[in-house]
């Protein structure tokens, strides 16, 4: 979660990457084999995040229709569509302050820290973007009816009580922490 203070660092590192290399794989033969854009550069980069986030898009408007949203009111596409625009944005912004700041992005150190403040406004960034756009993909899945098992047909804290759940998942939490290390 340390790296989710970009965007970029969000769904590059934070967040599960079962969909990334895929997804990633067939936006690169679209940009560089079907239309042979040249590599690297800027159009390549961001035409490659797009189709990436494209594709994610469309899984998940598909998914979306399994579980009885219909496609006009998903906002799937919409929601994914719109982090290159954040990635760009980050990257002018990045851009700018390395200019403003007179560092050369060739000589900085890869394992030099980024200070906390840069990491605070970014965290800030994320969450105000997140924010922004959430709605438009979690919106339609929270107004299914909630008599309806929608997502999973069978309901543990019905059956055992919510109490039962939430001393199940506090247990497992400390084991976690204690028998492997996990992280708070």
């Amino acid at each position: 979660m340390s790296d989710a203070y970009t965007v970029r660092g969000f769904w590059g590192k934070f967040w599960h990457q079962s969909l990334r290399w895929p997804f990633t794989s067939v936006s690169n033969y679209i940009t560089r084999d079907v239309l042979r854009l040249p590599r690297p550069s800027i159009l390549e980069r961001y035409a490659n995040i797009s189709f990436t986030f494209f594709m994610s898009g469309v899984l998940h408007l598909v998914c979306n229709a399994i579980l009885g949203i219909p496609p006009s009111e998903s906002g799937a596409v919409k929601f994914f569509c719109c982090f290159p625009l954040a990635i760009i944005i980050e990257d002018g912004i990045e851009e700018f302050w390395h200019r403003v700041a007179g560092q050369d992005k060739v000589n900085i150190q890869p394992v030099q820290p980024v200070p906390f403040w840069q990491r605070l406004i970014g965290f800030i960034w994320v969450g105000v973007w997140m924010c922004v756009t959430s709605p438009w993909y979690l919106y339609p899945a929270a107004r299914q009816q909630p008599d309806k098992d929608w997502l999973v047909p069978f309901s543990f804290i019905k059956a055992i009580g919510l109490v039962a759940v939430q001393a199940t998942l506090v247990l497992y939490g400390i084991f976690l922490y204690f028998a492997v290390g996990g992280e708070i």
